[in-house]
């Protein structure tokens, strides 16, 4: 019968083999038979993860047009159809189906996410089924099945192993660590973190050498895999500040612009004694330029184009709002390995009690030499030196050839080593040839081999210093042995990886005899996985612009907290995993607001990470590459995963892709989320701005009973050539000096600062009072309304070039030099906004559609000196903001 088992209640990396298969009614020689196979799989079902719950197509589609923004453009969409502008309506419609189309792209993005990782999952198996191998689909295995893992196969399910033939497993994409895991059957503690787990092969990692075999004790959802995507399943897609924003502001504009409608029309019916056809033009003349209809596009074209240029530098976007939500990270949760670090190994220090020796050169070339190091003068030393080269299974390959490496990456880094001290390793390995190997071993913890240098032969063996020494005890004296491994411990402390050489001449080995061989240790490598270079600077960019980081790691906590002091982080005790799982969440926020560094962190600590940050207020970017990520990257309210080392299902979970695995790109990222928030701000600014002044000026009319100072139809032609033209000008402004040494963006507020409220009334105030002057003096004048209105519909487009030019800064003077060359796009579409109001005046076919007609010479020249008067009292209310300290809205 089937075996209720539960991983997550079962400690099996803590039992023996026998205990494991006893209680999971197995045998290590037999395996199963097929019909307990058959009632075992009725119990657990398939190995597979189930696929996402589907949502209809229509379902999906049809919810991302029930929004408020959505609602004030279809109004507006039926105001344009109603005064015949079909080209009008036509755009504005084609904005609420793109905004539609891309809502729906990120749904169906979240749910690639958890079909990547089903795809993880090996599609076949060797298995023992009454006591035969038999290849069979990964998918038909189940708890109490025995299985075999060579190198280079992925693992099928969660396995207890039961024997290890110098087994190693690159557990990164699982739990972050950087060099792939020795596995042995020898039980380890209870408590031991899932990183030190070495008698347990879990799904979806990969055997990188060696062989083992094991016995299944958790398939489909109940392995470690599987837990991963259920809590994906979990994990809401967070909305970002923007999309809040607009449509907190899209619902402010309805309620605005209904209710003024309704008091307008009640105002001119009861006391104008107006037409009731006249109002309703004038109302939806009101309508027409009070609603931002460009506003959805130019933000749209604001983070496409910001997406654009962060593709240049390495950054791929998946969602578009995330490009404006990076500029409010208050938090970013780190990777180390390949993010903060190179991800590869370097020997850094080479030693004796008596001798030290500085290495330089990051990577698995052998640029760097090693400081002082002469053959003659430290023998030991280069002994040890070709111990790690000879005593070694990987390969440099070709040095221009980054993928000829083969090979682990400790091993890789030894025989860079050997190449810095001036040795020719296909020559070293021809004048000692290999005879006979002991392959590294968890249990052994140490590499021997035996080489042939003439009548003698030459034992090398590396290991750690633990199980070297003791080796090496019966050759060492106890000073000798406490030097060696106080040596060994004060580089373990500094967060090095430490492997220890030693060797041994006579005429004849065995293998059987090294205990006996009378061998000496020669010299210790400590090696690290060097910080990237740039990711100092990048952490203290971060830090100056209010953004807090911490590195999250499955590494050991001493190994993790060095990478962290290396790159400028503050030397504060590491928060491990164990410790996450004994705090509440007020401890644990508590702890997390004097913690940089993160270690031994499983998929749910990571997640728990973001929730408890997010429940704090913060808001949240993690970064990551691994399956274990996936969790934490869809919950954050910015997931950013690593391109190169990055695995398709953190790609799939994550917001952007970071191309070239580096941090500094994502304060690069940060930087231009800043960028472009502000110039999104700058352009409802300038559009609510030129709307507003648009609307007063029918209010005006209708509260003092005289003709439309501009009709309906030409406040669409002024939205159409000046306020969606310009503004999109606006979207290509360089970033403010200030934007990385201010605080991140403001998540809570809205898009409507109570700053630039007061400029846009102050704005639309000069606006409405020079145009409607102009208007009523053309009237006093004996003009006809065609001409009032013409020259008011210029005054207008004139104005609001005037106000784009003043608010291509906020607070700093645009009379500064670098504003004049440093947006092309304003200079580009400015010509092109005048020849557009030269057709609109003189244009015979202008006249028709719009009513306007043309303009004297001396009508140009006072609508030019008004927005140079309206431009020139701009700059002195910024002066009067920048004397008060104020630099940004």
């Amino acid at each position: 019968m089937a075996r209720a088992v539960t991983t997550g209640n079962a400690l099996w990396h803590s039992q023996t083999p026998e205990e494991c298969l006893a209680a999971v009614g197995s045998s290590s020689e037999r395996g199963l038979g097929d019909s307990e196979v058959e009632s075992r799989l009725r119990h657990w079902g398939p190995n597979a993860l189930p696929e996402a719950a589907g949502v209809p197509l229509w379902k999906q589609i049809g919810r991302e047009f029930a929004n408020p923004l959505t609602a004030v453009l279809a109004f507006a969409v039926a105001l344009t159809i109603y005064l015949g502008d079909y080209v009008d309506s036509a755009v504005i419609a084609a904005v609420i189906v793109i905004n539609a189309l891309i809502g729906f792209a990120q749904e169906y993005r979240a749910e690639a996410a958890l079909k990547a990782v089903s795809r993880l999952l090996s599609p076949t198996c060797v298995v023992i089924r009454e006591g035969h191998p038999v290849t069979v689909p990964s998918t038909e295995l189940t708890v109490g099945d025995v299985v075999v893992v060579s190198a280079g196969e992925r693992v099928p399910a969660d396995v207890r192993l039961l024997a290890s033939d110098s087994l190693e497993v690159d557990e990164s994409a699982l739990t972050g660590e950087s060099v792939p895991t020795s596995k042995t059957s020898e039980p380890v503690d209870e408590a031991a973190p899932l990183a030190e787990r070495a008698s347990m092969a879990y799904a979806g990692t990969v055997a990188t050498r060696g062989s083992g075999r094991g016995v299944v004790v958790a398939v489909g959802t109940h392995t470690e895999l599987g837990q991963i995507g259920q809590m994906m399943r979990r994990v809401g897609r967070l909305r970002t500040p923007l999309t809040r924003r607009l449509d907190r502001l899209a619902t402010q504009i309805t309620v605005a612009v209904l209710a003024v409608s309704v008091v307008i029309l009640a105002w001119g019916m009861l006391t104008q004694r107006w037409e009731f056809d006249f109002l309703f033009v004038a109302v939806v003349g009101l309508a027409v330029g009070a609603i931002p209809e460009g506003l959805p596009a130019v933000i749209t074209f604001a983070l496409a184009s910001s997406a654009k240029r962060l593709s240049r530098l390495g950054v791929l976007v998946r969602r578009l709002p995330a490009v404006e939500a990076l500029g409010s990270v208050t938090v970013v949760f780190t990777d180390k390995t390949g993010t903060l670090t190179r991800n590869e190994m370097t020997v850094v220090e080479l030693d004796t009690p008596d001798t030290h020796l500085s290495v330089t050169g990051v990577g698995y070339h052998a640029r760097g030499e090693i400081e002082g190091f002469s053959p003659e003068r430290h023998s030991g030393l280069s002994e040890a030196i070709e111990v790690f080269a000879l005593c070694n299974d990987a390969s440099l390959g070709h040095p221009d050839d980054e993928n000829g490496l083969t090979g682990d990456p400790t091993e890789l880094a030894l025989l860079t080593l050997a190449k810095k001290a001036g040795l020719n390793l296909d020559e070293l390995e021809r004048a000692k040839a290999r005879r006979a190997t002991v392959p590294f071993d968890a249990a052994n913890q140490y590499m021997a081999t035996v080489h042939q240098t003439g009548d003698t032969q030459w034992l090398a063996l590396k290991g750690s210093p633990e199980a070297v020494l003791e080796l090496c005890r019966g050759s060492l004296t106890d000073e000798e042995f406490e030097a060696w491994q106080s040596l060994a411990s004060e580089h373990a402390a500094r967060g090095h990886r430490v492997l220890l050489a030693a060797s041994s001449s006579a005429s004849k080995f065995t293998i059987d005899s090294i205990e006996t061989a009378g061998l000496r240790p020669c010299g210790l490598a400590a090696l690290i996985d060097p910080p990237r270079s740039e990711a100092a600077e990048a952490v203290a960019e971060c830090l100056g612009a209010g953004v807090r980081v911490v590195m999250v790691t499955g590494d050991h906590p001493d190994t993790a907290r060095a990478v962290a002091v290396s790159l400028g982080f503050p030397d504060r005790p590491a928060l491990s995993g164990a410790e996450i799982d004994r705090l509440d969440d007020v401890e644990l926020r508590e702890r997390l607001l004097e913690t940089v560094v993160v270690a031994r962190a499983t998929p749910s600590h990571k997640l728990r990470l973001v929730e408890v940050s997010q429940a704090q207020g913060e808001f949240v970017a993690m970064t990551g590459d691994g399956v274990n990520d996936a969790p934490a990257l869809r919950q954050a309210h910015i997931g950013v995963a690593m391109g190169k080392k990055g695995t398709d299902v953190a790609k799939e979970a994550a917001d952007i892709v970071i191309t070239d695995d580096r941090f500094a790109t994502i304060a690069t990222a940060i930087r231009e989320g800043r960028r472009v928030y502000d110039n999104i701000k700058k352009s409802i600014l300038f559009l609510l701005s030129t709307d507003v002044d648009e609307a007063v000026l029918i209010i005006l009319a209708v509260l003092f009973g005289i003709a439309l100072p501009v009709t309906p139809t030409q406040i669409l032609w002024v939205n159409l050539v000046t306020s969606i033209t310009l503004s999109f000008a606006l979207i290509a402004e360089r970033a403010e000096k200030t934007v990385m040494t201010r605080g991140p963006n403001p998540k809570s507020l809205s898009l409507i600062t109570r700053s630039m409220i007061l400029r846009i009334v102050f704005a639309s105030a000069l606006a409405v009072i020079a145009t409607f002057s102009l208007f009523r003096w053309y009237l006093g004048q004996g003009a006809s309304v065609e001409y009032a209105q013409t020259a008011a519909v210029t005054a207008l487009v004139i104005i609001e070039v005037a106000i784009l030019l003043n608010h291509r800064r906020f607070v700093a003077s645009a009379f500064h030099f670098s504003t004049l060359f440093d947006n092309r796009v304003v200079w580009m579409v400015l010509p092109l906004l005048i020849a557009l109001q030269l057709f609109f005046v003189y244009s015979p076919l202008m006249h028709r559609v719009f009513g306007s007609t043309a303009l004297t010479a001396e009508t140009w020249l006072i609508v030019v000196a008004a927005a140079a008067g309206i431009f020139v009292l701009i700059e002195l209310e910024k002066r009067v903001r920048r004397r008060v300290g104020q630099e940004v809205f």
